[in-house]
């Protein structure tokens, strides 16, 4: 039986650049983990994995300039896995989208498209996804939604089909054309069960090594724009949870449990370091980037780990998903069709998403067979002021020191990172000809007596930071005057 994946919302995008370049971590042990598991999967070569894991994203960038180039005629696509390797295109005018295609720089694509012709656009079926939940809101159904893109249609899931149709009738409520009802055996459900991404975290109230139920699992180290670190979960579980590795209690900052977002951010203490790193399964991975929804295009073979069922694997089924346990869900969820074998339960919640040293996403949930799940992309964490930590932030704090030196005056700006924010500044020191200066902040600024900056005479200028761990380090920085900069009158 199928079991498709729905949105409420779509998302309108600047056109991507299809020369965009894509380039995973080289060779890295993570990517050639994900390359065997899907030469496992297909039955293909480790380097055929290999090549198809890298034009995935290349397919992704592809589905973002349909959407927006050719609105009025694009029906969506997939990558087709088997019996052979292709990317299927659905035009309302196939016409049209063969010429689109065939104009658009491809690179290594351009052989593998296959545009067939399809009855509905999917700005249209987007339009129909957004009433289709208005609709059974009003009707108070508790269903699943779906956008099916292989099938160019809307799905509503429900066990109860007979049920679901007898609660329209009664709300007079009829679905629009592109929507049919999908039995399902049920609905996707939350995986919580009652510092590094991917590992244990548990409820700071249980009783450690035998915390049981099991909680969650921790999914990607994240950043602030401020320079703090945190680790990222699902908002669905416990807000006072710990880190099972180090017992440490993990700090609530903040969650989103609605909408397009099921996310929440902890930081922790200052005995602990965050990496761009997660637990895999077999090993750990860095990561390095991360791939906004509109580029997970459908059929994209992704992987998670999760601490119930560990490393698994599948493909994108629907990137346009409503799961009903969300709280006035959008339909910006993403389904992954197992590749065989369960693929998620009860513990993987906030679990990540990758592929190579990729960030796709943040576990959610799942159906009671698992043989899907269902996660959250990463871009929807910056509604938090969060980010994905895509390089090593060091652990003792840094400062760097930009200066602009004039004839009567310089001043410099101070800028710190690393460490645990928030930074101080103190400990300012000058050596140089001015005959003054002070500190405001974070700038330091200084003043010439007549004749001005002798040309070529050294200043420097020193500060120290301290994080809010109390590690500290100290910045210098030293710059000559100009050659010509005497003061314009006596005295400066």
């Amino acid at each position: 039986m199928f079991f498709g994946c729905l949105a409420v919302g779509f998302l309108t995008l600047a056109e991507p650049a299809l020369t965009q370049k894509i380039e995973f971590e080289p060779l890295s042990e993570g990517l050639m983990r994900d390359a065997q598991s899907y030469s496992e999967r297909f039955g293909t070569s480790v380097e055929e994995a290999l090549r198809r894991l890298e034009l995935q994203e290349q397919v992704g960038i592809l589905n973002e300039h349909l959407e927006v180039a050719e609105e009025a005629t694009f029906g969506g696509l997939w990558i087709e896995h088997e019996p052979e390797y292709q990317v299927i295109a659905l035009f309302t005018e196939p016409r049209e989208g063969q010429e689109s295609i065939s104009q658009a720089p491809l690179g290594k694509l351009e052989s593998l498209i296959v545009v067939r012709p399809a009855r509905f656009t999917l700005a249209e079926l987007n339009s129909q996804l957004e009433e289709v939940g208005s609709q059974v809101r009003r009707a108070g159904a508790r269903v699943d939604l779906s956008l099916n893109v292989r099938q160019n249609q809307v799905e509503i899931l429900t066990p109860d089909p007979a049920g679901f149709h007898s609660i329209l009738v009664a709300k007079n409520e009829a679905l629009p054309s592109a929507t049919v009802v999908v039995e399902v055996e049920s609905l996707f459900h939350p995986q919580q069960q009652d510092l590094l991404g991917g590992r244990p975290v548990d409820k700071q109230n249980c009783v450690l090594p035998f915390c049981s139920p099991p909680e969650c699992t921790s999914g990607f180290a994240v950043r602030t724009s401020q320079g703090q670190l945190g680790i990222s979960t699902a908002a669905h579980c416990d807000d006072a949870l710990l880190d099972r590795d180090s017992t440490t209690p993990l700090v609530f900052e903040g969650e989103v449990f609605g909408g397009s977002r099921d996310v929440q951010l902890h930081t922790v203490g200052c005995q602990d370091t965050i990496l761009n790193r997660i637990d895999d399964g077999p090993g750990t991975r860095a990561i390095h980037g991360s791939v906004r929804r509109s580029a997970q295009a459908n059929g994209t073979f992704v992987c998670k780990h999760g601490r119930t069922t560990g490393r698994t694997c599948g493909t994108i089924d629907s990137r346009s998903v409503c799961p009903s346990y969300i709280p006035s869900c959008s339909s910006t969820f993403i389904c992954v069709q197992s590749s065989g074998g369960e693929i998620s339960d009860g513990g993987d919640s906030g679990g990540p998403w990758f592929v190579g040293d990729r960030a796709y996403g943040s576990h959610s949930g799942g159906d009671q067979a698992g043989s899907f799940a269902i996660y959250m992309a990463v871009d929807y964490m910056n509604g938090l002021g969060y980010s994905v930590l895509t390089q090593p932030q060091g652990l003792v704090p840094s400062v760097q020191l930009s200066c602009s030196p004039g004839g009567e005056r310089f001043s410099c700006v101070a800028t710190a990172s690393g460490g645990t924010p928030p930074h101080t500044l103190s400990n300012w020191t000058y050596s140089g000809p001015a005959s003054a200066w002070n500190v405001n902040g974070s700038t330091i600024a200084g003043f010439y007596s007549w004749p001005g900056c002798p040309t070529g005479a050294s200043n420097t200028v020193t500060v120290r930071v301290t994080d809010d761990c109390g590690r500290t380090s100290t910045g210098s920085v030293s710059f000559a005057c100009p050659a010509s900069s005497p003061c314009r009158v006596p005295p400066c």
